[in-house]
């Protein structure tokens, strides 16, 4: 459990947010739970994903070892990654990432849970911003509906046309 403690949680979404620019990444939904994160990514170039995973992974490792007070590998692998093909998959892995702490049993709604990007998007704060909400949905102009859609719908097929794009999930454990 490496993000046991709720500064630990904070730790690695601030890393996580505050490293994007510098590493030209563009966060597209998060979920911090206490052994492992989801993170949806947007890059240009797989090298600074690269750079960027390894920064945010290395800051959290020295701080969660000083906290500790030990020393070694936090992470047991490095992050996996997948691309993401459509704008379906993309979806659902939005709705996936957002309902992580439901399944679990943390809680019974996704907006119950803090260290997600669920309620970024409703409230359009956080990582969600115009240019977000204008890659993922097309347009920040009526987004909520489609959102509410994806999340209402997920595990069941849907049907969205669009142009697929350059995506890719990571999970650390």
């Amino acid at each position: 459990y490496i993000f046991s403690k709720i500064e630990y949680l904070e730790k690695y979404r601030e890393l996580l947010i505050s490293k994007t620019e510098s590493h030209k990444v563009k966060i597209l939904a998060y979920c911090i739970m206490n052994n492992h994160a989801h993170i949806l990514l947007h890059f240009e170039d797989v090298v600074e994903l690269g750079k960027y995973m390894k920064i945010v992974n290395s800051a959290y490792a020295q701080f969660y070892n000083k906290c500790e007070g030990r020393v070694g590998y936090v992470f047991r692998d490095r992050y996996l990654s997948e691309p993401i093909k459509s704008e379906i998959q993309l979806y659902n892995c939005i709705s996936y990432i957002h309902y992580n702490p439901v399944k679990a049993g943390l809680v019974i709604y996704p907006n119950k849970y803090y260290y997600s990007s669920y309620n970024d998007y409703i409230n359009k704060t956080g990582v969600v911003d115009e240019k977000v909400l204008r890659y993922v949905f097309g347009s920040d102009y009526k987004y909520r509906e489609q959102f509410d859609f994806i999340h209402m719908t997920m595990g069941e097929k849907m049907t969205i046309t669009g142009n697929s794009k350059h995506f890719a999930v990571y999970r650390n454990t």
